[in-house]
């Protein structure tokens, strides 16, 4: 049954403003996943754990994110874009904060798990609410900036983090303060963007919320990566 979509309730930006607007939110969440690759080394060196269980909390992303995908992948298409993006952003916020506070390693677990909820979600519902900003509503050219969100945020993650524990201080901690500040700046432009669900209908109007095809595919390639989770573990090192 489709979902019935047009632009509601009055916004200041553009259809290009607003696309951006979402663009920056997929990157910036993607860039949360590997913010903190640079700075696995340091947090072995500080709390003291083996390479399995550094392991264990670089997968441990996989199972908020399919969590998300599996069963919550077609909420925004019953409550619409804006809320779901706004729940997102709040919950990587959230994983950030645990992150800047965290002594132990349990933190660590709590937070990339969050972490990948939040990205989960976000994914989830960018490429469709790219598409129906899009005047055109071309799902190919939505595909195309998702996807290309999605590796700048990849790539700027380790970028940042890396760059900021080599020659700023508190490694452990500034990175996630301009996460934050990026994650509260992006919520107020997602907060301007128009929503573009108009129906009504109750989650259980829906017998499953199943992941759609192009989630399907982000599945496949997440799933494939945890075989090699510690690849990237890079030798960036604080300052001493």
């Amino acid at each position: 049954m489709a979902v019935s979509v047009r632009l509601t309730r009055e916004r200041p930006f553009t259809s290009s403003a607003a696309i951006g607007s979402v663009g920056a939110m997929v990157a910036l969440m993607f860039m949360s996943s590997t913010l903190l690759t640079p700075l696995y080394s340091i947090y072995r060196e500080t709390f003291h754990f083996s390479q399995v269980l550094l392991t264990l909390i670089y997968s441990a992303y996989v199972v908020g994110n399919l969590g998300a995908l599996l069963f919550f992948g077609r909420v925004s298409d019953q409550i619409g874009r804006r809320p779901v993006t706004l729940g997102a952003i709040a919950l990587a916020a959230l994983a950030t904060g645990l992150f800047l506070v965290a002594t132990t390693t349990a933190w660590l677990f709590v937070a990339r798990i969050l972490s990948g909820f939040a990205i989960g979600l976000a994914s989830g519902v960018g490429a469709a609410w790219i598409a129906e900003l899009d005047p055109r509503h071309d799902r190919g050219h939505a595909a195309l900036l998702m996807t290309s969100a999605n590796f700048a945020g990849l790539a700027l993650g380790p970028l940042v983090s890396g760059l900021l524990a080599q020659y700023a201080p508190w490694p452990l901690r500034l990175p996630y303060a301009v996460q934050l500040a990026g994650l509260v700046l992006v919520g107020v432009f997602v907060w301007a963007t128009q929503e573009t669900v108009t129906s009504s209908r109750h989650l259980n109007a829906m017998p499953h919320s199943s992941p759609t095809s192009s989630q399907n595919g982000y599945i496949r390639r997440i799933t494939r990566s945890v075989a090699s989770s510690c690849s990237g573990c890079s030798p960036w090192r604080s300052r001493a």
